[in-house]
């Protein structure tokens, strides 16, 4: 079993209190944070080599921080990689500072944590930018290139402002389009490693939303997968200046 793995968050006030720092001054570093949710998207291939998803999320609208971090640990124990998007850059230390803070054994976060084991996990980020040689985009920018639908429903820098609302459906249902959107961009980026291309992996989780309503309806933006492209159209010169050297 493979797991594409996101969090969503908000500001520890007394741990920023702590360290002089404003929240509403902008976004806080990750030893900052206390968790709200977590999303984990399950993937498997049956017998005929096809792809069977599931998707959860642990939230603080049910359970305590360090109940979230024991659900995630329990789900990695029986998982063959994982896969996140910045995950090494905030969500995994997010995960284990939160561990420590609440008392809870993590081995297999920890695992995920260390570029030891850079064959469990695999930081989609680090994939793209050639371990940060290129440009470090938003997954959103990623999403865009590839036609993929990102950050519905609300921007991040909503969710604290949701979540003091108690609107904790809203905050939950965004953290599983991003699981979503970062095994897409994954499968969109690696479909030159393989024979099958990444929109036949984006047409098998359509078809795995489509036929999962009304719990799916909030990833019904996902379902229609995208024709295969030629790429964009010829630049003539009355589309573009060419400049001769």
């Amino acid at each position: 079993m493979n797991i594409v793995l996101d969090i969503e968050t908000v500001a520890d006030l007394n741990a920023c209190e702590n360290a002089g720092v404003d929240p509403a001054a902008g976004f806080p570093a990750w030893p900052l944070h206390q968790l709200l949710c977590v999303s984990l998207l399950t993937v498997q291939r049956d017998r005929d080599q096809r792809h069977k998803f599931g998707i959860e999320t642990f939230s603080r609208s049910m359970m305590s921080e360090r109940a979230i971090v024991a659900e995630v640990e329990r789900r990695l124990e029986g998982c063959r990689s994982l896969l996140t998007y910045n995950g090494r850059g905030f969500d995994i230390p997010v995960l284990l500072a939160r561990a420590a803070m609440t008392g809870e054994h993590t081995p297999m976060l920890l695992r995920a944590g260390s570029r030891s084991n850079a064959g469990f996990h695999t930081d989609l980020l680090d994939e793209i930018t050639c371990q940060g040689a290129a440009v470090r985009p938003r997954l959103i920018d990623v999403c865009a290139g590839f036609g993929i639908p990102a950050k519905l429903d609300l921007a991040g820098t909503s969710v604290a402002e949701l979540a003091a609302q108690g609107h904790y459906g809203r905050i939950e249902r965004y953290c599983e389009s991003d699981v979503i959107s970062t095994w897409l961009a994954a499968q969109m980026w690696r479909s030159t490693q393989s024979s099958h291309p990444g929109i036949e992996h984006w047409r098998e989780l359509a078809a795995w939303i489509f036929t999962n309503q009304p719990r799916l309806s909030h990833l019904l933006p996902y379902v229609p997968a995208p024709s295969v492209s030629g790429g964009g159209a010829s630049l003539s010169s009355h589309g573009a200046y060419l400049i001769d050297l």
